[in-house]
């Protein structure tokens, strides 16, 4: 069982062209990065404002998940070889490797651990707090500062066409960001399960058993949500949040912000496959 002392999100809609991020990387990081592509600059956001001057326990190791990584910069590669037949510029590079971001937030913060970076369209943020609280478990680090970061595709057409959608929908990008450790003390959260089901049979069979909450969220892939009312009060806040890869995050940290959601949360999701990914958090006092 893991603990949450902190979480902090950056996210917002984007209809027409891809807003500026320069500012708000200085506003929350205190000094101008350089030199970093558009996925850079959502995980320094979100890290930081998870962590807003804490000092971690080191070893802090690091984990960052996306559903599709640094998606601009790819693009603007493969149009820069492919059609144009240019070379690509050093940092420009380094920058496509998506475990790049873990180093610049490393670096700014001094957690002084391992990094690890982690790719799945499915169920990211979950994966990457598993292979947190292993580490955790066993001793490799005393906290783990878990992320998850996706970006809105430019240009926006790709993004809406990568998810599906129609040409005129709201499209999103975001970056959460979740403190974990093993100890009780000073946590505002314990995540009470996070486990995989290979279908809907088996994830029903433990939803029976352990599935109470006061707050019980449908992910994107969970198309039919009305049997979830027997496991608690449904939230759909799906229904307010512009379409992205990462809302997974968005719930849990929304959750822990906003007290009248309840002491619990059972966030539930689906893959394209038909594999179910539950998550059971619980609100503590203090």
């Amino acid at each position: 069982m893991s603990y949450i002392y902190a979480s902090g999100a950056f996210h917002h809609a984007i209809s027409d062209q891809l807003p500026e991020l320069k500012d708000t990387v200085k506003a929350s990081c205190g000094k101008h990065v350089r030199r970093i592509d558009r996925f850079i600059q959502l995980a320094l956001i979100g890290s930081h404002r998870c962590m807003q001057g804490r000092t971690p326990a080191l070893p802090c190791s690091l984990y960052l998940s996306s559903g599709d990584g640094p998606k601009s910069n790819t693009i603007t590669a493969l149009r820069q070889v492919f059609l144009h037949n240019e070379a690509l510029m050093p940092l420009q590079f380094i920058n496509l490797v998506s475990n790049a971001a873990a180093f610049y937030i490393g670096q700014a913060l001094a957690l002084q651990g391992g990094s690890l970076f982690l790719s799945s369209s499915s169920f990211a943020i979950d994966k990457a707090m598993q292979l947190a609280a292993l580490d955790l478990a066993h001793g490799s680090c005393q906290q783990a500062l878990v992320g998850c970061v996706d970006e809105c595709a430019d240009p926006i057409h790709v993004q809406r066409e990568m998810l599906g959608l129609a040409d005129d929908a709201a499209v999103g990008e975001g970056s959460y960001w979740f403190l974990l450790g093993n100890d009780a003390g000073k946590a505002i959260a314990r995540i009470r399960a996070n486990v995989h089901f290979a279908d809907r049979a088996s994830a029903d069979a433990w939803l029976q058993q352990h599935g109470r909450a006061d707050c019980v969220a449908p992910g994107k892939g969970i198309a039919d949500a009305a049997y979830l009312a027997a496991y608690g009060r449904p939230w759909h806040y799906q229904q307010q949040l512009a379409a992205h890869n990462s809302s997974t995050g968005y719930a849990l940290d929304a959750f822990l912000h906003d007290a009248s959601l309840g002491n619990s949360l059972l966030h539930i999701d689906c893959s394209k496959e038909g594999h179910y990914q539950l998550l059971l958090v619980e609100r503590l006092a203090g």
